[in-house]
């Protein structure tokens, strides 16, 4: 298999020269004048707050529970219904506890505007030569997959970033470069099938 896939592959004439790509770039980062008041994240947080399901809905749920406040700030109180506030004898207060994230998106935030405020940036740095890692994390039916991979019809995160890249670098390569910037043969459905099969 692997043969037939590297057969018009043309084989190297002499030596391939790097020097150019080991140079030692700090020498030219210590002659950069310095920044003040430059303030960088290495770490990023952001909440997306799922709408209740249609069975949650039909159910007559609250989300009182959970209270948006500004862009980055949500307070989670526990519910009155919950447990531990039935088996009280008299009625406590209900405590709420305040968590700040770098960006929080309300229930009706459409894919596009999850993407935007949250990885897009991302994605440029990584084609800039940065790095990056991006993952969701939540418990079951929290909309993991959905806001990383969207349905058919509204992309997630990933096939919006993907996107991006391949229409980024479209046309960039050299003439020389065996690389080809077409459309991947495999589609986002391959992705989201793989995952769903590992999910499992």
């Amino acid at each position: 298999m692997m043969e037939s896939c590297l057969g018009g592959i043309p084989e190297r004439v002499g030596p391939v020269v790097v020097d150019d790509i080991r140079r030692d770039l700090l020498g030219e980062f210590d002659a950069l004048p310095a920044q003040d008041n430059v303030q960088s994240e290495n770490l990023q947080v952001f909440l997306r707050v799922r709408p209740f399901t249609a069975a949650e809905s039909d159910n007559r749920e609250s989300q009182d529970c959970v209270t948006i406040e500004g862009p980055d700030t949500v307070v989670l109180k526990a519910p009155r219904s919950c447990q531990s506030n039935r088996q009280s004898d008299k009625s406590l207060p209900q405590t709420a506890q305040r968590f700040t994230f770098t960006q929080v998106f309300e229930p009706e935030a459409s894919q596009r505007k999850v993407f935007d405020g949250s990885v897009r940036d991302l994605v440029r740095d990584v084609l800039g030569g940065g790095n990056c890692l991006v993952f969701t994390y939540g418990v079951t039916n929290a909309g993991k997959t959905f806001t990383f991979l969207g349905p058919d019809h509204d992309s997630g995160l990933l096939p919006r970033s993907l996107s991006l890249i391949f229409n980024s670098i479209e046309g960039r390569f050299s003439t020389g470069c065996a690389a080809s910037t077409e459309r991947p043969i495999w589609r986002y459905r391959n992705i989201r099938s793989a995952a769903e099969t590992s999910a499992g």
